[in-house]
């Protein structure tokens, strides 16, 4: 999936906090999007 479709598709579902998970550059996200989450190995988070 390219940069463009994941923005589209990430839009089209509209979250309030994306959570980047499976990807190589999980950090590219916050330059697109508001409110991103790294996720930490072991923590829990609410969704």
């Amino acid at each position: 999936m390219s940069p463009k479709e994941l923005g589209e598709a990430v839009n089209y579902v509209g979250p309030g906090t994306v959570y980047p998970v499976h990807c190589e550059e999980p950090e590219l996200f916050r330059k697109y999007y508001g409110s991103v989450t790294l996720p930490e190995i072991g923590k829990e988070y609410r969704v």
